[in-house]
């Protein structure tokens, strides 16, 4: 966890809160689909009155998996790229 500061949680379930303004969100949920694309792999998401929270685990073993992490870089890639006011790659 200490590589993912903006990321909480345990071996069972990883949990980011991103904080956006509305506009910022559809392209960046946009980018979190392709990027669990990419790898086979997704997010769970779910939008709050401030903007998204993000909740990664893998549902077959019930855990946090080498996929779950790389997935977590990837969005926090995308929040960066959306936050910034840029589009993600």
């Amino acid at each position: 966890m200490g590589r993912r500061p903006a990321w909480s949680g345990d071996t069972g379930r990883l949990t980011r809160t991103v904080a956006l303004p509305e506009d910022r969100l559809p392209p960046l949920v946009d980018a979190v689909r392709r990027a669990g694309a990419d790898l086979s792999h997704r997010a769970d998401w779910e939008l709050t009155g401030d903007g998204v929270v993000f909740s990664l685990r893998t549902r077959s073993v019930d855990a946090v998996t080498r996929l779950d992490l790389e997935l977590a870089d990837r969005i926090d890639a995308a929040v960066e790229a959306v936050g910034s006011g840029g589009r993600p790659g």
